[in-house]
């Protein structure tokens, strides 16, 4: 099961590979995101202890969640819209995107990795971030990009499916834990790679859609080469601004704050722009791509944010006398 496990980032990749090699008809892979979406957040979510949810959004774990998802959700996805805008502005809609959805399920397990006490502030990012991206998103795409259709309608249909798909799956597991914990136990190692599964189907999905719009739009290999390229630099200006903040912060959450801020929800990137932005290659492209980048720099990412932290508490640590 190592590829649906530690080295998941493996099938994810020959997922993504086999996508662009096999075009899927653009109303059926728009069919297929929300249910993988879904999927993935459902298995995640249904193997979290309630005891985590609790320690997660305890009192000061809570205020400091609400400032930094402030930073994670309107902050770091303007800077970024700004600087693409100016730099690479066909590809500026598709960073304001990526980099505005919440953090990613697996960002506690991976800032646990580096310090175990890293979980429970990552795992309250995680509920904060994705319990507010139904307001945050909107409002940047509102002010960002243009649309046809009335801009307050299209924000709160916008709202509306957000929080289905974030939601929607959270409440689920949530009953089903209550309903049936005896079970939810005994299958709990199944979860995790029922999970993944649907990540590297949804990557595929995702892949497969871009493929098609690529294909329409005559832009060949290169759109994705240009993609990628990107979508590195969206995740390294994440990684270097989250750590520009992790100065400030307690150890534990100066790991988990930047291991959230890169390794982002990017299941929700692709489920938003298949419905929203269904001929724009760009943001098609960024949001299936991004997979890349983040699947390797969130390892460096956490790793220099430990460092930073251990580096700051030998400076403050009082020298003996």
């Amino acid at each position: 099961m190592g590829l649906l496990a530690e080295r998941f980032w493996v099938t994810c990749s020959a997922s993504l590979a086999l996508g662009f090699a096999i075009p899927l008809d653009g109303p059926l892979a728009n069919a297929l995101v929300a249910p993988s979406l879904c999927g993935i957040l459902f298995f995640t979510v249904l193997g979290i202890e309630s005891s985590a949810v609790r320690a997660a959004l305890s009192g000061a774990n809570l205020a400091r969640s609400l400032g930094l998802t402030a930073v994670k959700l309107l902050v770091l996805p303007t800077i970024a819209w700004a600087l693409f805008a100016g730099l690479l502005p066909s590809w500026a809609t598709a960073a304001l995107l990526v980099a505005a959805v919440p953090s990613g399920l697996s960002s506690p397990t991976l800032a646990g990795l580096r310090r175990p006490d890293a979980v429970a502030p990552a795992l309250g990012l995680v509920m904060v971030s994705s319990a507010l991206a139904p307001l945050t998103i909107p409002l940047l795409l509102a002010v960002f990009t243009s649309a046809d259709a009335d801009p307050i309608a299209l924000a709160a249909a916008q709202a509306q499916y957000i929080g289905a798909l974030l939601v929607g799956p959270w409440l689920a597991s949530r009953a089903i834990r209550r309903l049936a914990p005896e079970w939810v136990r005994r299958h709990t190692p199944r979860f995790r790679p029922i999970a993944v599964s649907c990540l590297v189907f949804l990557v595929f999905v995702a892949a497969a859609a871009c493929r098609r719009v690529i294909e329409a739009q005559g832009g060949g290999l290169s759109i994705a080469a240009v993609g990628l390229f990107t979508m590195t630099a969206l995740a390294a200006f994440l990684g270097v601004a989250s750590l520009v903040v992790s100065r400030w912060l307690p150890a534990p959450l100066a790991v988990a704050f930047p291991t959230g801020a890169i390794f982002m929800n990017n299941g929700l990137a692709i489920a938003l722009a298949s419905r929203y932005f269904p001929n724009d290659a760009p943001v098609l492209v960024a949001a299936a791509l991004v997979e890349v980048p983040i699947l390797f720099g969130v390892h460096v990412v956490a790793k220099a944010a430990d460092r930073l932290a251990q580096a700051r508490g030998s400076r403050q640590a009082p020298s003996p006398t």
